[in-house]
């Protein structure tokens, strides 16, 4: 995804023609008919055209694999096409018999009959050994009918695609983002053969060890953490069942694709697994690399391990700390992810999840649309917390969501506010939420995704809005929060890894400094009064004055404002590139760090003349990021904080759009 630049000329007059426009779509979406019954689209297709295949599934959404494949027309069915039997639809993925083929690392020549005139080519991804891969293949000017061969380099075959599948065939412009939503956005499939060409990487019968190893913090108890385990080639070999088991859309996995990792990960293997501390497999002979993470306030534990034919290899293991940031009172939040809780049995799974990746506060959303929900919750309110030490569940919801005004987020609220036989308006659910004490506002804002400016032009105004997911994805997008705040608004930025649609759990999260102890509410207390920033690694501590805590400040006209940050970062993640103090949306300093390796340092002073507000973000080398809730800064009594500069620009742009 991107985060386009948001320009106030595209917004169409942005107060008046939008509010019309949103008006209009709210009341359109009520007759959209919703997906099935699965968070994505899933069905099961009875399809004969391929022996080797066991399953043949249609799906509307799929972000793993190597690629964002979403079907922007109904799922797939099987027709006849010229006397064959083939699969017609914008996306299909495909269970290989494990009696064929299973946990290999071979290369495999798939030959394809596809009718050439119904699409320009086709998107194939398939379980790759070290990473999944998407190929994107061009027909030629070839017959019709005439097979298609391509060769599936390194092709493991182990279940590891969604629904326990193997491959995936979608329609060329079925992605995300698609260069046309009515051309080539379907494929007809109607034969499958797969040959399997060489196993060279793979002995028949391999000579196997054992390894038996025990991962504990420096006090000496067991950790659960994230564990990678690498052949030189970065090949993952299955977990044992001894891995956490992880939930995915319902179905229960024990190995996680790694969309994202940090810079300084050792090596080109993208899966890995959870453990609760002792974890025991058999392995085969042979050198392996050891990788162990819990968030990025631990270090970065890596190794090689050497596994004897016959042998057992004991490894200990003690991970220790980059920074103990809730002994300094920050405690870690991830907004955004989905996973069912049908009952509490559910709780301690789930958490040991969540814990391997060290986020103290996970907000596990249920998914309303217009005529039903997923990942639903047992409970809400404290019947729906779950809270082991400093670690908790809580649920929350992700509903209303719409494609005409973007998905809206619910938190901390006393039950799941679905559409029932009323109307489909976002403002009824933000009221109800905020009446019991819970915070709303609007995920993905980062890149306005399904429209969410839309709903952000129809909401803000009315201040019902309390916070807007500006990090996800490794994209931090603050267009649409700077422009509400110059426009007079105030917000609070959050961040969540969407889990399972984008990353793994925590790959984003919300950093908010609590004065006592950990509960639920504290730390929602905390973030509501703004001390709090989103991050995917970085850190930023922050003074005004010497004041660490308040982030709203009265001044008189002339007296001096006093800014000091630091930023830093586990270097096992990143390193550090800069640091910004934005004020109206404007960079007015920077800072880089004085030697590699350091800590960046930023100090700026100013006389108090007018109201405003700033914030501060840091950028690393690679993809780290981070940014502070805003601060706001009134003068003489006056807390008008608007950046009229731009109001008057934008005014300008309305009235020349508007009579246009």
């Amino acid at each position: 995804m991107s985060s386009d630049k948001l320009h106030i000329t595209s917004r169409s007059g942005y107060y008046i023609a939008s509010v019309i426009l949103g008006i209009a779509l709210m009341v359109n979406s009520l007759s959209v008919s919703a997906h099935n019954d699965h968070p994505l689209g899933r069905e099961q297709i009875d399809w004969d055209g391929a022996p080797q295949v066991l399953r043949t599934i249609a799906l509307g959404i799929d972000f793993r694999g190597g690629g964002f494949t979403v079907a922007y027309r109904p799922n797939g069915k099987v027709e006849t096409r010229d006397g064959r039997e083939c699969l017609v639809g914008p996306h299909f993925l495909f269970d290989i018999d494990d009696k064929i083929a299973f946990d290999l690392d071979s290369d495999v020549e798939i030959e394809l009959i596809m009718d050439r005139s119904a699409s320009s080519g086709f998107n194939l991804s398939y379980d790759r050994s070290v990473h999944p891969l998407m190929i994107n293949h061009k027909f030629d000017q070839k017959d019709r009918w005439a097979p298609v061969k391509l060769v599936l380099e390194r092709a493991r075959l182990a279940n590891r695609k969604l629904d326990h599948t193997d491959l995936s065939i979608s329609a060329p412009n079925a992605l995300f983002p698609t260069d046309s939503y009515q051309e080539d956005q379907e494929v007809v499939i109607c034969g499958m053969k797969l040959t399997f060409i060489s196993s060279a990487n793979q002995s028949p019968e391999p000579n196997r060890g054992k390894l038996n190893l025990h991962v504990t913090a420096e006090d000496g108890t067991l950790i659960t953490t994230r564990m990678g385990l690498y052949k030189p080639d970065g090949l993952a070999p299955i977990p044992s069942d001894q891995a956490i088991n992880v939930d995915r859309y319902g179905e229960t996995i024990n190995q996680v694709e790694l969309r994202t990792v940090p810079s300084r990960w050792p090596s080109e293997g993208r899966f890995a697994h959870y453990i609760n501390g002792n974890y025991g497999a058999e392995l085969e002979a042979g050198r392996y690399q050891l990788v162990l993470t819990k968030g990025p306030e631990f270090r970065m534990h890596t190794e090689t391990l050497d596994i004897e034919s016959g042998k057992t290899l004991n490894k200990m293991v003690v991970l220790k700390r980059w920074r103990d940031l809730p002994a300094e009172g920050w405690y870690s939040a991830d907004n955004h992810i989905h996973i069912e809780r049908p009952d509490p049995s559910y709780n301690r799974g789930i958490l040991a999840y969540t814990q391997a990746e060290d986020v103290h506060l996970s907000n596990l959303l249920q998914a309303g649309n217009v005529s039903n929900s997923h990942f639903s919750q047992y409970a809400f309110g404290l019947r729906g917390q779950y809270l082991v030490n400093d670690y908790s569940l809580v649920s929350g919801q992700e509903s209303p969501r719409t494609s005409h005004l973007g998905h809206s987020i619910g938190l901390n609220g006393q039950a799941f506010h679905g559409p029932g036989d009323k109307p489909y308006l976002y403002v009824r659910t933000a009221d109800a939420i905020h009446a019991e004490g819970g915070m709303w506002g609007y995920a993905h804002v980062f890149g306005n995704v399904s429209h969410v400016n839309r709903g952000l032009a129809l909401d803000v105004p009315l201040g019902i809005v309390d916070f807007v997911e500006v990090l996800q994805l490794n994209i931090l997008g603050t267009e649409y929060l700077y422009d509400f705040l110059n426009m007079g608004f105030k917000l609070l930025p959050s961040a969540g890894s969407d889990y399972p649609y984008f990353d793994v759990a925590g790959s984003e999260r919300i950093y908010a400094r609590l004065e006592g102890e950990f509960t639920v509410k504290a730390w929602f207390d905390a973030w509501q009064q703004a001390r709090s920033f989103v991050s995917n690694g970085p850190v930023i501590e922050f003074s005004v004055n010497g004041n660490e805590r308040t982030n709203e400040f009265s001044m008189s006209k002339g007296e001096r404002l006093s800014i000091h940050a630091i930023a830093d970062i586990n270097p096992d993640f990143d390193e550090l590139e800069r640091l910004e103090l934005v004020v109206h949306g404007e960079v007015v300093k920077s800072a880089k760090p004085s030697k590699k390796g350091v800590p960046i340092v930023l100090d700026y002073e100013v006389q108090a003349e007018k109201p405003l507000w700033f914030a501060l973000r840091t950028y690393g080398k690679g993809s780290a990021k981070a940014h502070t809730a805003p601060f706001y800064v009134s003068v003489d009594g006056d807390n008008d904080f608007r950046n009229r500069k731009k109001l008057g620009h934008w005014l300008k742009s309305i009235q020349k759009s508007w009579w246009q």
